[in-house]
């Protein structure tokens, strides 16, 4: 999972590069599982049928659009752990609660929307700099 992270914060150049050249399908099972997505819980997040996500994992390469859903799903992760010190029971948390300044959404559904992860990202960092989450 370290890894996952660590491209979800690398330079947005550099996880683009990556994204273009085929992001490995394990990076969503490992960020699913990070998580604790169920199965029916993956398939929502990410629009992906058990079907889809089957053939997906035998080719081993996600599409344009999952790879850049894994990584906005993954960079919110990664900043959720930063604001909650490593605890990935908190941020995790955090991920599934409604939040207000995401009209009622969970960090986990506006990850789904670009406009939308911006704003949970910003939660985030005005918590790292002392505002509440």
């Amino acid at each position: 999972m370290r890894r996952v992270l660590e491209w979800a914060l690398s330079h947005g150049v550099e996880a683009a590069q990556r994204m273009a050249a085929g992001l490995p399908a394990g990076y969503l099972e490992e960020l699913g599982l990070a998580l604790g997505l169920s199965g029916e819980e993956r398939a929502r997040i990410f629009g992906l049928s058990r079907a889809t996500w089957s053939r997906r994992r035998r080719e081993g390469v996600l599409r344009p659009r999952e790879a850049e859903l894994v990584y906005r799903l993954a960079r919110i992760y990664a900043m959720a752990l930063l604001a909650f010190g490593e605890d990935a029971a908190a941020a995790q948390a955090w991920l599934r609660r409604r939040h207000p300044e995401l009209a009622g959404w969970t960090p986990l559904e506006a990850a789904r929307h670009e406009p939308a992860a911006r704003e949970a990202e910003a939660i985030l960092a005005r918590a790292r700099g002392g505002v509440g989450v």
